[in-house]
């Protein structure tokens, strides 16, 4: 088996919304696939030999021109021994002979797919296909990554400037913008070696810059850690021309927990000479380490970064604290159980309801003192009886949600408590 020759253009019919729909008319282009070469075999055995012109030919491999996923195939007759053409699998790159578009194509799917190089190897022996060498893959990669960062660039510099017009108001060069903030690793557990800081634009939800940290360099991680077993000295000199060529990936020398922080730092201290604008208030989760590295930082005199919260994170902070209050509660002497099954307990779809009317108590409201209303009126609504009832915070409205407030509501309702499950019955606001 093989792969075939790689186009140049992503089939639009991929992006069609259903099979009935085509975008692309047929251009008599044949499709990319992965085929046996053996069942082409019999396409040829009928055609006659333009030498001989006897039905002789037969489709041939040469392993010695194979170039990675790319084959080599050709044509021969097995009467006269005329070889009238041959060809390979894949086309060349444009603008460049010795690249081979479907080696080139490979590089981006492994990285897609997070497979990498030896994902790619397990596949290609699994399917019995030719394997790209590592070198060349090397290669490949780097010119990918190239190609990445120009694209990015560009990308970036269309986003800033869709930021500047949105602005119109402000008619300085440099403008005031409000964004959001957060950072993401690699894998899960402050163990990740490499991270990423993301700056969006409130407005118009752009990425205006990003700035990706890593600790690890493969080169030093190889070489780099022979040459110090073997010799300090002639390490350290590796080692110092190594960083001075711009061949070491690493940027950052730290824990994987600093990297967020790391990150809008230097974001924030290029702001203005890399973009002409300034990030003068930022929504991130809760992290206070981050605005305070940044007020030390005082990337903008005379203007002080303000710090948003994002309410979401809000309310998933109240959910992470009634687990480990649970968990805590669980391990006291006498034991306490808040959680399990039953009426009354936390269990964690009470909790989840609980967040959800907890982060809309705060959307709600435009004051302080209305949150804080909002919020006990949630508890106090929930604990609620006949016997004891507790709807003092809870909207007065003829129409309130409030089955205590409202006396139609007061003819449905079921039992003697409200429950948790039953609190969407009463508060609309909170769908």
């Amino acid at each position: 088996m093989s792969c075939l020759a790689s186009t140049t253009k992503v089939s639009k019919w991929k992006l069609a919304y259903s099979s009935e729909i085509c975008l692309v008319e047929d251009d008599g282009r044949l499709p990319s696939t992965i085929a046996d070469l053996e069942m082409l075999k019999p396409l040829f055995s009928g055609l006659l030999c333009p030498m001989c012109y006897q039905p002789s030919l037969c489709l041939k491999s040469n392993r010695n021109k194979n170039s990675g996923l790319a084959v080599s195939l050709f044509v021969k007759c097995i009467n006269c021994g005329n070889e009238p053409s041959s060809t390979m699998t894949s086309n060349k790159c444009v603008g460049a002979n010795s690249v081979v578009e479907v080696n080139r194509g490979a590089v981006p799917a492994v990285s897609a797919t997070r497979i990498g190089y030896s994902g790619l190897c397990n596949f290609s022996e699994m399917m019995n296909i030719p394997e790209i060498h590592h070198k060349t893959f090397a290669a490949h990669t780097k010119t990918v990554c190239d190609k990445t960062n120009v694209f990015a660039i560009d990308i970036l510099d269309r986003s800033v400037q869709k930021v500047k017009e949105a602005h119109p108001e402000q008619f300085t060069d440099i403008k005031d913008i409000h964004v959001s903030f957060d950072g993401s690793w690699h894998k899960r557990g402050h163990t990740s070696k490499s991270g990423l800081g993301l700056v969006i634009e409130r407005k118009t939800g752009l990425i205006v810059d990003f700035e990706i940290l890593t600790n690890y360099c493969p080169k030093c991680a190889t070489t780099g850690k022979k040459l110090e077993e073997q010799n300090i000295l002639r390490y350290e000199r590796w080692l110092a021309e190594h960083k001075q060529k711009g061949e070491c990936s690493a940027n950052y020398d730290g824990p994987s927990g600093g990297m967020e922080k790391e990150a809008a730092l230097r974001m924030w201290s290029r702001s203005i000479l890399k973009n002409k604008l300034r990030y003068v208030s930022m929504i991130s989760d809760g992290d206070a380490k981050t605005i305070s590295e940044i007020h030390n930082l005082d990337p903008y005199p005379g203007i002080k970064v303000q710090k948003h919260e994002c309410v979401n994170h809000v309310g998933k902070r109240l959910g992470t604290a009634l687990r480990n209050l649970i968990t805590t509660k669980s391990k006291c002497k006498p034991k306490i159980t808040l959680g399990g099954k039953g009426q009354g307990k936390l269990r964690p779809e009470v909790i989840t309801i609980l967040q959800k009317y907890y982060t809309r108590a705060i959307r709600s409201n435009t004051t302080i003192e209305g949150m804080r209303t909002a919020i006990a009126a949630i508890v106090d609504h929930g604990s609620s009886t006949d016997k004891h009832p507790k709807h003092h915070n809870c909207p007065k409205e003829v129409d309130s949600w409030c089955y205590g407030w409202n006396k139609q509501a007061e003819k449905t309702l079921p039992g003697e408590t409200c429950s948790v499950g039953q609190w969407e019955n009463f508060i609309p606001w909170i769908q």
